[in-house]
This record gives C-alpha cells, sequence and structure tokens, in this order.
C-alpha cells in the first residue's frame, strides 16, 4: 500500500537533510512500492531505512540501494530475517560503503539461494576480505557482486574455503587476489564437487609457498585438467597439493607439465600412473612429477607389469641418493636406460 501523506513528510524530512541522490532514489522507490505491503510493513521499511542512512557517515550511500531493492525482499522475509538482513548491511557499511552496496545489490539474487543464518555467513565471508585498503574493500565488494554466479555452483562451505585461498593470496598480492577472484565463477561452473574441493586445496598449498603462481592457477587449471581422466582429476589435484606442501615454488608448473604428458598416456592408466608417482612424494616431489612427464616415453617401451617393475628400481636408488633417483626418474641415467 503506499504512504500516507504524513509519513511522506516525515521521510522527506529526515532524508532531505542527506545528498540529495538519496532523496531521489527514495521517492523512487515510494512510487513502486507493492501494493500488497500491510501498514506494519511499509513502517518497518521506512524504519529500517532511517537507521541505515544515519547509522555512520558514508552509510547514506548504501541506503539508496536499499530503497531501490528492499520492499520486494520485506515481501519474502518475516520482520525478524528482514531486520536481521538489514543489521548486516549497517555492520558492512561501518566498514565501507561500497562493500555494504555490493551486499544489497547482490541480495535480490543470493537470497533465495541461502537460508536465513546463512545470509549472515556469506555477507561476512566477503567482509573477510577487508583489509583497511581501497584495493581490499574492491575485492571484498568483487566477491558479493560474484556471488550470485558463485552461489549457482558452490555451498557456503566450499565459499568459505575459496574465501580463505583469497584471502591469503590478498595477503601477498591483492591484485593477483582479484585475478583470481575474478575466474573463479568459471572454475566453479567447470568444475565438480570433488574438482572443486581438491581444486582449492591445491588452490590453498600453492597461496602459502607458491603465490605468484596463484593467478595463473585459477585461469588456466580447469581448462588443463581436461587433459585427464574425469575420474581421476581430483586424484590428482591431490597429489599436486601434496607436491606443493613439499616443494614450494614450481608447484604450478609442475601440474601443468603433468596435464601435458597425460595426453600421451592411456586413460585407463591415469590412476595407476598418479598412484605411482604418489609413492615417490614422501622422498622427492620432483621425482613424483619427472615420473609422470617420463610415462609417455616408457609406455612406448614397457609393459604394464614392466612399467611397475621399472618405478620400483627407480625407489629403491631414491632411497639410497635423492639426487641419483631424480635423474633416473628424468631417464637422464644409465641405470634408468639399463632397465
Amino acid at each position: 500500500m503506499p504512504l500516507s501523506e504524513s509519513q511522506l513528510q516525515e521521510a522527506e524530512a529526515r532524508l532531505g537533510k542527506l545528498p540529495p541522490s538519496l532523496l531521489q532514489a527514495f521517492r523512487e522507490s515510494v512510487a513502486s512500492l507493492p501494493a500488497e505491503l500491510s501498514d506494519q510493513q511499509v513502517e518497518l521499511w521506512l524504519e529500517e531505512g532511517f537507521q541505515l542512512s544515519a547509522h555512520s557517515l558514508r552509510s547514506w550511500e548504501p541506503s539508496a540501494d536499499y530503497y531501490r531493492l528492499a520492499a520486494p525482499i520485506l515481501l519474502s522475509l518475516d520482520e525478524a530475517s528482514f531486520r536481521q538482513w538489514v543489521a548486516t548491511g549497517r555492520e558492512l557499511a561501518e566498514h565501507a560503503s561500497a562493500i555494504a552496496c555490493a551486499y544489497f545489490r547482490a541480495s535480490p539474487e543470493v537470497l533465495p539461494m541461502l537460508t536465513g543464518g546463512q545470509v549472515r555467513e556469506w555477507a561476512f565471508l566477503g567482509d573477510r576480505l577487508y583489509k583497511a585498503t581501497w584495493k581490499s574493500i574492491s575485492l571484498a565488494s568483487e566477491f558479493l557482486n560474484l556471488s550470485p554466479n558463485l552461489l549457482k555452483e558452490l555451498t557456503i562451505p566450499e565459499m568459505g574455503r575459496l574465501v580463505r585461498v583469497i584471502e591469503s593470496i590478498s595477503d601477498r598480492s591483492a591484485d593477483l587476489a582479484a585475478a583470481c577472484l575474478e575466474a573463479s565463477p568459471s572454475l566453479a561452473s567447470t568444475l565438480n564437487q570433488a574438482e572443486r574441493l581438491a581444486f582449492l586445496d591445491f588452490a590453498g598449498a600453492i597461496s602459502e609457498s607458491a603465490w605468484p603462481e596463484a593467478s595463473l592457477y585459477f585461469q588456466r587449471g580447469p581448462e588443463l585438467l581436461t587433459s585427464i581422466d574425469p575420474a581421476e582429476r581430483a586424484h590428482y589435484l591431490d597429489l599436486c597439493a601434496r607436491v606443493a606442501q613439499r616443494l614450494g615454488r614450481q608447484a604450478y608448473n609442475l601440474f601443468a607439465e603433468g596435464t601435458h604428458a597425460f595426453k600421451e598416456i592411456d586413460e585407463a592408466e591415469h590412476g595407476r600412473t598418479i598412484d605411482l608417482a604418489g609413492g615417490l612424494v614422501g622422498l622427492s616431489p620432483i621425482a613424483a612429477m619427472s615420473f609422470i612427464k617420463s610415462v609417455p616415453s616408457l609406455v612406448d617401451r614397457l609393459r604394464a607389469d614392466d612399467l611397475k617393475a621399472w618405478h620400483g628400481a627407480g625407489l629403491e636408488i631414491l632411497r639410497q641418493t635423492q639426487e641419483g633417483g631424480e635423474a633416473y626418474f628424468r631417464l637422464e641415467s644409465a641405470k634408468a636406460e639399463q632397465m
């Protein structure tokens, strides 16, 4: 139902002390208020809007978005949930008005995807990226802007894992973190759940020890994985995460080189190849990834059972000498050729 004349006059008097763009947004929203709103709902809409606009120095900026978007949301939420939704926006506005604006703008698409308690959890995943710098404000806002697309594929716990990775990268480089975040909706829609979890685990390992490689991994990783048997992609990512945790830098390059090698290996052998490589990681992550790169050459010369025996001989050498074992698995030793 429309506002009464007294309600309209009071609202314009209170909002008229703030920048004109807010009053304009309010007037536009009044003209399009849903007719099915009750008197009580209209009062709630006005009251929460007044509190938001007066909350902090620049909270009038998200207030404009609130007025444009809040009335239809009020029809879908009970009073307690609606108050909590606005209160969360007020808290975000304390850090930065841009973050609160992004929150309100994303809400019409996001709220139907979440249960009541998850709304606040989602909002503060974005706020977690805020570090009191303008780049971190941009990063947190972009996370909220991208949330409608991310939530089509990711659960809130998966979103939490993604944010932890982005946060870790942003501690080193906000620009790289922004590039990784920009690529996230694409990887979320490309990978299945098991692959996503393994992808994020490897991303976490990269963000800790090889963060300059992170944006390449987010941008190119999903496409590189297409060379691996779908049933073994998560398996391979788990292997690469173990390599990254032990090795640090080079993790992405070794991952990429391994995916190229799998193009030349029969898909039926992908799982066993990863298992054999995994048996080497504890002694030498370099040897593990070198073995994968060598398999295309080996399968032309060895039967499946012979390949396992060749691997076992190299494992014994690796136990005795890391340098000799790594040379063996790179096919750079006489013993490797002899076997």
